[in-house]
């Protein structure tokens, strides 16, 4: 039973929910179908229920088919499993005979083939026999020709041995001699570095100092005019004009001064146009009222004779 309920699950199944439904529909029918006298309303009632038994006949109708097809089917398919097993078995029967016949040409094979092994064994041992004399003999040429290569070898060694001494003494003392050379080469490209270095340094020393004298000149030549200058201006400003002496009339001053700029004497040598001894002698006078003379700006422009060109402005 349980196995046919496993087998037919669905159809059962739905069988049973059709029932279900008609007995639930002919509840709700009978429960809201007022009850009244059959000769007003019997025969509605009567007829609602027939047809209600109809549907229910044509479902089990379907069901019965649905069950005969898959019992149909379930009988077909277990004729072709038991067609299909006769078939293995008669497969595995053949199978089993040619395996039975494969086994016996194998036993054969392997017997033909142990007598082959037999056979090439024992041709085997023979020659092996005959290349251990073979090998026996070669052995003893062998260590002959070792003892003379190895007598050679020795004499070979011992001229080798002294050629790499000797070749190694070469290549030392050509080390050493190049060793010395290039020290003897670095040290005069130094003493040439160092020579080209400060005969460069002395140069380029001698060109700023003549650069430095040459600023220095002109620094003092602008100073000095600035100097003398200063003098010549401060001559003008206590020069006393002399009636009909016209501008620009000049006269060369030769002053001798002490240190700190005070006049020791003042000689007027000439002077341009018709400037005559008042001129000379009122720009001598104005020299001595100038004293202390303007100090010098650089002590290198300090001179104790100076001379200057008094012009009159």
């Amino acid at each position: 039973m349980l196995k046919f309920l496993r087998e037919n699950f669905w159809t059962f199944s739905l069988a049973v929910l059709v029932h279900v439904l008609l007995i639930v529909v002919l509840i709700v029918s009978l429960g809201e179908s007022p009850v009244t006298p059959a000769t007003s309303s019997g025969g509605p009632v009567i007829k609602a229920v027939a047809v209600d038994q109809r549907q229910i006949e044509a479902q089990e109708r379907e069901l019965k088919q649905a069950e005969q097809r898959k019992r149909a089917r379930e009988a077909e398919r277990q004729r072709k499993l038991q067609e299909a097993a006769r078939k293995a078995r008669e497969e595995r029967k053949r199978e089993q005979e040619r395996l039975a016949k494969l086994k016996q040409q194998q036993q054969a094979e392997q017997q033909r083939q142990k007598q082959l092994e037999q056979q090439r064994q024992t041709k085997i041992k023979q020659q092996q026999e005959a290349e251990q004399e073979r090998l026996a003999k070669l052995k003893q040429q062998q260590e002959a020709e070792q003892q003379r290569l190895a007598k050679l070898k020795a004499q070979k060694e011992a001229v080798e041995k002294q050629r790499q001494e000797e070749q190694k003494r070469l290549a030392e003392a050509e080390a050493k001699r190049k060793m010395e050379e290039k020290k003897r080469r670095e040290a005069q490209e130094q003493a040439q570095q160092e020579a080209e270095a400060k005969a460069a340094l002395a140069k380029q020393l001698a060109q700023e100092e003549a650069q430095r004298k040459a600023q220095r000149q002109r620094e003092l030549a602008s100073l000095r005019q600035q100097y003398v200058a200063a003098i010549a201006q401060r001559v003008q400003n206590n020069w006393i004009r002399q009636p009909g002496i016209p501008k620009g009339t000049s006269c060369k001053v030769a002053v001798t001064q002490a240190p700190g700029g005070l006049v020791i004497s003042a000689h007027v040598a000439s002077c341009s146009g018709d400037a005559g001894a008042a001129m000379r002698h009122s720009v001598e006078t104005a020299v001595y009222k100038s004293s202390p003379l303007p100090r010098a700006p650089d002590p290198a422009l300090f001179d104790r004779e100076l001379h200057f060109t008094f012009i009159v402005q």
